[in-house]
């Protein structure tokens, strides 16, 4: 700028400033009052819009469209809920109410995992806002088989695959801080000769139960087993076929051995002192050759006495 007096001009320096225009609904904000809820808690999930200028927007208001995204869902198959409303599969589509700019809703995840939701407000320039919610598992409610036991296992002899037990809450998410001990036994329902021997007494770590040296007794027997824990909604697994050298019995006076093959008629000298039944007629033609069938017991000895 130039300025002129009785002959002399003079510059002076000005410097103009023109501030951009504010628009209003510009972009979102999304804070929360506790960041580490328990699975299935309610915690308060709070949306501002705000000007171009970071003012909070106190025109922006009525009901509005909000897109939920970024959850996850619990081992059961349900990820929560945002003001009311359940989260569905992949994005949820929620209406909550803004009044002078700002809307406040209750927010319940039921994993108990790292997530990041994103929330997108219809009607703002800049729509989505990210916000990270770990969950932690909620009291521990239950027993889950993790690995269920062999469906068959041999007579008297160690399951080849264990039972593994957690310790969860009502949405199954692990309880890894549990150290409650955990009991097998068989289920209240089972009548019969089976038996459970081993070590079925297990005390959690991290929220597991690892069972290794259980074994039933029984041949024929087809069980299941309780597991239980103190305050803890007990789980029972699927059924156990006991398969044994015999068809059946448990090789006393009252309940004999039951025999229906030569491959069990063979087993016989193995349990001499034990009582048997024989079912079925035998045909012991597959063993005319080669060394053919080997004689039970002593000669001259009566080992038939408890057939």
């Amino acid at each position: 700028m130039s300025a002129a007096y009785s002959g002399f001009t003079v510059e002076i320096p000005v410097t103009v400033r023109i501030e951009p225009e504010v628009t209003g609904a510009y972009r979102v904000e999304a804070l929360t009052e506790n960041g580490t809820p328990k699975a299935g808690e309610e915690s308060a999930v709070t949306l501002l819009v705000r000007k171009s200028d970071g003012s909070l927007d106190a025109n922006f208001a009525g009901k509005k469209k909000v897109n939920v995204s970024g959850y996850s869902a619990a081992p059961v198959g349900t990820s929560g809920s945002f003001a009311g409303t359940d989260l569905t599969e992949g994005s949820t589509e929620v209406v909550v109410t803004f009044t002078a700019g700002e809307a406040a809703s209750q927010l319940v995840l039921h994993r108990a995992a790292p997530q990041t939701l994103t929330f997108s407000v219809d009607g703002v320039a800049n729509p989505d806002v990210s916000l990270g919610v770990t969950p932690s598992h909620a009291a521990a409610s239950q027993l889950n088989i993790a690995a269920q036991p062999s469906a068959m296992v041999a007579d008297g002899k160690a399951f080849k695959v264990q039972p593994v037990i957690q310790i969860v809450d009502s949405y199954k998410n692990l309880a890894a801080d549990s150290t409650v001990q955990v009991t097998a036994a068989l289920a209240p329902s089972e009548t019969g000769n089976a038996s459970l021997t081993g070590t079925a007494v297990v005390n959690a770590n991290g929220g597991i139960a690892q069972f290794t040296d259980l074994v039933l007794s029984g041949a024929g027997a087809v069980v299941q087993l309780s597991f239980t824990a103190d305050g803890l909604t007990p789980a029972v697994n699927e059924p156990i076929t006991v398969v044994g050298d015999f068809a059946g019995g448990s090789g006393t006076q009252a309940d004999p051995y039951r025999i229906k093959s030569a491959g069990q008629l063979d087993k016989v000298r193995n349990y001499l002192s034990a009582y048997f039944v024989l079912e079925e007629d035998i045909d012991l033609g597959q063993y005319n050759a080669g060394s053919g069938w080997q004689p039970i017991g002593n000669l001259g000895k009566s080992v038939y006495r408890n057939v």
